[in-house]
């Protein structure tokens, strides 16, 4: 996030619920921003609670209604005047309506359209011109979309809500198209959160079911901060998901409080409950001031010293709230298990080493067993450690003996499983050999599905909750690219596709919070064409590093324990499929 340092961001629907939440980060990372919404004593409020002397960053509040063409004229001409360049956008502001097509009424379909579709343009339509009036060309534009523009809702009523975001996810790749036709380095990203607690339920006049799984604001605010922090080759479409039956109790979790009123004064007991916590020495020096300031003696009822206290409680809630998002889940993963197929090289073999570099145990599997082997030498001096095993996974028997040898090998089972292997080829549908098309679909699906049946019957039997299936997928898998010959390989990273939404879906039936991700990357820079013998690369085309996909892997791992990456979409700047 250096690169944004006192740079400007734009923030529309800022007044509450996620654009609060994606405001308060951004000004947490030295970000002058300016956020839009109708209602102004709201903007006003958290103008006072974020800005401070001592602050870098700053919140700019603005009233503007971004429904009427004039405001967000008269907003960004303002804008350009005053505050200068803008270098983000974030497109948030949104409205949920319940609206039938057999009773619907045509307001609530403009209402829906009006905010969700052409508020969207106009402002990135004026966040362009501002960008090129300025100079800037590494800008990012970000919209907070749906899971819903994948995924209609089952209950009738919400057809519309997701026919606008489907538009929102169309408007998005059709803007980066048009951005690589320029040749522009301006990066536009959607994020697809699934349920969130915010009011836009109760704006929209819907009921919702209190007891289904949700995310929080912040986690969305904390996608928006990892695709702004990704590097300016990359760009992340991260679909955000909840994991069901999560709870965000922080007296059960981390530590427990008890306030007690006697008389002239109040008592606090605090009790850490978590011992991975009661080894950090920020939170015990924080709990024993809180302990002894509290309880020191006063002279009334609501004496400073109690003020003081709670002031204190709050530093240490957000302590661990620092710890939960970005240190404790990783660190759950640290000395586990994990598996990744077609290690041996390419985007396998970078996954190998993030992973070794975390403190994992990782098993990499390949034909050449001696690249891993030579790879494991290379990072003996890392916490983690890696083992080759030797594998063609068209070989049902032979994973099966890796997978037992791994049982034998490590108590606990198996974490994390990261099916990579991948095969493409030249392979026409009028004139393409059987066998290149079998080799593709034994390993891109059956191979994959072999392998997440043992790893998933793995933390089954080691009762392990917390593991991570990730495919390693591609932009194949969601469009056919205009290529000869390269059908069958979509074909098959399509099933990944249908694949790994299935399996989440069978998890949850299940109960488990196992989670399941697919990472889907554009054109990466690895062997695979020259393994196919297919020339198909063009050395001008835009291509992404294996180690941009390795540190989206390590980032799903890090993610909090009820937030759930579904697909993650990434593509170098300049990509034009």
């Amino acid at each position: 996030m250096d690169r944004w340092d006192g740079k400007v961001a734009v923030v529309t629907g800022a007044s509450s619920g996620i654009g609060a939440a994606i405001v308060t980060e951004l000004v947490k990372f030295n970000m002058v921003v300016i956020g839009l919404a109708r209602r102004k004593e709201q903007l006003e409020a958290m103008e006072k609670n974020l800005n401070s002397k001592d602050k870098k960053g700053r919140f700019i509040p603005y009233q503007c209604d971004v429904t009427k063409e004039s405001d967000v004229l008269k907003c960004f001409g303002w804008i350009n005047s005053t505050i200068g360049a803008i270098h983000v956008l974030i497109n948030n502001a949104g409205v949920l309506r319940n609206s039938k097509f057999s009773d619907g009424n045509l307001e609530d379909w403009k209402c829906l359209f009006d905010t969700n579709v052409l508020a969207v343009g106009m402002c990135t339509r004026q966040a362009l011109k501002s960008m090129e009036a300025h100079g800037v060309n590494d800008g990012h534009i970000v919209n907070i979309n749906s899971i819903r523009s994948r995924y209609p809702g089952i209950k009738d009523g919400s057809s519309w809500y997701s026919a606008s975001k489907h538009a929102v996810g169309v408007l998005t790749d059709g803007l980066r198209r048009e951005l690589a036709n320029k040749k522009s380095k301006i990066k536009v990203s959607s994020l697809n959160p699934g349920g969130v607690l915010t009011e836009i339920f109760e704006k929209g006049h819907i009921t919702r079911d209190p007891n289904a799984a949700a995310l929080m604001p912040k986690d969305v605010a904390d996608s928006v901060v990892y695709v702004l922090s990704t590097p300016p080759n990359v760009q992340g479409q991260p679909r955000v998901k909840n994991v069901p039956q999560w709870s965000f109790a922080w007296g059960q979790k981390w530590i427990l409080l008890r306030f007690k009123e006697r008389s002239c004064r109040r008592s606090l007991h605090v009790e850490i409950r978590n011992k991975n916590i009661v080894e950090n020495s920020s939170v015990r020096n924080i709990v024993y001031i809180i302990s002894r300031t509290a309880n020191g003696r006063g002279t009334c009822k609501y004496t400073e010293r109690f003020f003081v206290a709670k002031f204190l409680l709050g530093v240490l809630l957000l302590t661990l709230s620092w710890e939960s998002h970005y240190n404790s889940t990783m660190d759950a993963y640290k000395g586990k298990v994990a598996i990744v197929t077609g290690a041996s090289a390419g985007i396998g073999a970078a996954i190998c080493k993030a992973l070794v570099r975390e403190g994992m145990i990782v098993v990499g599997l390949a034909r050449r067993e001696e690249n891993i082997q030579k790879m494991a030498k290379e990072l003996e001096q890392y916490p983690g450690k890696l083992h080759a095993r030797k594998v063609d996974l068209r070989n049902e028997k032979e994973i099966l003996d890796t997978f037992q040898w791994i049982k034998e090998t490590f108590k606990g089972g198996v974490h994390v499983m990261i099916n990579n292997a991948g095969l493409v080829g030249n392979a026409p549908l009028t004139s393409g050999e059987t066998e290149k098309w079998r080799n593709i679909y034994e390993v891109n699906v059956l191979a994959l599905n072999i392998c997440t049946r043992e790893a998933a019957q793995s933390m089954f039997a080691n009762s392990i909750d917390n593991g991570y299936i990730i495919n390693i997928n591609s932009i194949s898998g969601h469009r056919v690219l205009p290529i000869d010959g390269h059908a069958m390989y979509a074909a098959s990273k399509h099933g990944v596709t249908v694949i790994s939404d299935a399996l989440r879906r069978e998890l949850v039936n299940k109960k488990s919070r196992i989670k399941v991700t697919s990472i889907s990357p554009g054109m990466t820079a690895t062997e695979i064409f020259k393994a196919a013998n297919w020339p198909v690369h063009d050395p001008k085309t835009p291509t992404l590093q294996s180690e941009d996909i390795a540190d989206q892997v390590v980032y799903l791992l890090k993610t909090p324990a009820h937030v759930q990456i579904t697909e993650l979409t990434i593509v170098p700047v300049g990509f034009q499929f």
